[in-house]
Parts: C-alpha cells; sequence; structure tokens
C-alpha cells in the first residue's frame, strides 16, 4: 500500500457530509503525526479516534523530519506546526501530502510535495469503483452546498464535476476523465 502523510483538513471535510471512511476504500496507508493525533483542538470532537480505528496511521516524526519542518517555519510563518509537520514528513519519506489548506498546498508546491485533496480522493473513489454514480455525485452535491461555509474548496472543481458526471449519467465511470 501506498503511504500518505495528512493533515486534519481533509478529515475535518469527510466528516462534514458523514463520509469519513470512504478514503478508507483506497489502497492507501494514511500517516498523520502523533502529536497532531494527540492535540486535543483537533475538531470535531471524536474525530481522531474514529479516523484511528478506521485505519490512520500514528507516526513519530524523525530527526531530519524535524530539521525540515523548521527550515519551513522559517520560510513560510504561516503555516500551522502541524502543517509544517505534515510537510516535512511528505517531503522527506517522498510520498503524497493529503490537505486542502491553500497555504498548505503553496508551501507544499514549493517544495515539490505531491498533493492530493478531498475532491482528489473522491475522483479516484469514484474512478476506481469504490463509490458508484450516485455516491459520487452526492458527495460533489452536498460538498458544494457547504463550500464556503463548512468547507472550503474550489468551487469551480466540484461544478465542473458534476457537470461532468451529469452530462455522461449512463456511461461508464472509465470514459469520464478528470
Amino acid at each position: 500500500m501506498e503511504c500518505v502523510c495528512s493533515g486534519a483538513s481533509i478529515w475535518v471535510d469527510f466528516s462534514k457530509f458523514d463520509a469519513l471512511a470512504l478514503p478508507f476504500k483506497l489502497s492507501y496507508t494514511y500517516l498523520m503525526n502523533e502529536d497532531a493525533i494527540s492535540d486535543d483542538k483537533l475538531s470535531p470532537a471524536g474525530l481522531v479516534n474514529e479516523l484511528v480505528m478506521l485505519g490512520l496511521v500514528k507516526v513519530a516524526w524523525t530527526e531530519d523530519e524535524f530539521y525540515i519542518a523548521e527550515d519551513l517555519s522559517l520560510k513560510y510563518n504561516k503555516l500551522s506546526l502541524y502543517d509544517r509537520v505534515a510537510i516535512a514528513i511528505a517531503k522527506y519519506r517522498h510520498i503524497v501530502l493529503l490537505t486542502n489548506e491553500p497555504t498548505t498546498i503553496e508551501a507544499a508546491a514549493e517544495e515539490r510535495v505531491p498533493v492530493k485533496g478531498t475532491i482528489d480522493i473522491l475522483d479516484e473513489l469514484f474512478i476506481s469503483k469504490k463509490i458508484d454514480y450516485g455516491k459520487y455525485r452526492q458527495c460533489l452535491v452536498i460538498l458544494l452546498s457547504m463550500n464556503g461555509q463548512e468547507v472550503i474548496l474550489p468551487e469551480n472543481e466540484l461544478i465542473s464535476r458534476l457537470e461532468r458526471v451529469s452530462n455522461v449519467a449512463n456511461t461508464s465511470s472509465e470514459e469520464v476523465s478528470y
């Protein structure tokens, strides 16, 4: 299984529409820094425990990752500690970073760390047939209705996917390209 380092934002998004288990249908091992997992400030309440039960793996950061995070703090002072740590882990281990935070995405791009977000995970679930057309469309509609309030995602991406999937309702998922 491919490892993916995650921040909290993506899990908060999936929890907002009761779909927290969906990403775990993919063939990824989701990693999160053990300090971030242990932090009581992550919300909603019970999110971390549910993620661990679903398979989220707690990881300690190495000394090298610590120094990378330190360097990141000098370059990107708007990033939270946990976002810097997530980028450092992904960078050092050469794995994908899972986040929706715009400042984290920008910093990761500058550090050449590949990023996936909520929409990317939904696309993968649909294309790999882990969720069907109805579930995919439902998730997109819910995210669009919550966008700008409870979640912050690129609206144009949600709309374009909804339009594409609506136009090919009777077409197989292999013929839908993203």
